[in-house]
């Protein structure tokens, strides 16, 4: 049996060496044509290449940093509005209370 890091290793030099594609080439296309060449980086190629690319989120960040941060709060240090930011972000997952 070889080792993982062997096997990563190997995988790893395969890609390496492997000519590069063309722009005009998918990038998903590739990967899941040659899934089965590197099944240990593809795992983590489909986490990657599933990231919306789009600046939504990032706006909908800003939006909310903006009536967090208003001149009323402008005493709050970085960590504190970074921590309200946050909270405010991901108040739907926070489990509520049960009285």
């Amino acid at each position: 049996e070889v080792p993982l890091s062997q096997k990563i290793k190997n995988e790893l030099d395969l890609y390496i060496n492997n000519p590069k594609i063309g722009v005009e080439q998918d990038p998903l296309d590739w990967w899941n044509i040659n899934k089965t060449t590197y099944p240990i980086m593809f795992v983590s190629a489909k986490k990657v290449m599933t990231i919306q690319a789009t600046s939504v989120a990032s706006e909908r960040i800003f939006s909310k940093g903006g009536c967090i941060l208003t001149d009323h709060r402008s005493s709050l240090t970085n960590e504190h509005a970074s921590q309200l930011i946050f909270l405010t972000m991901n108040k739907d997952y926070i489990a509520k209370p049960v009285f």
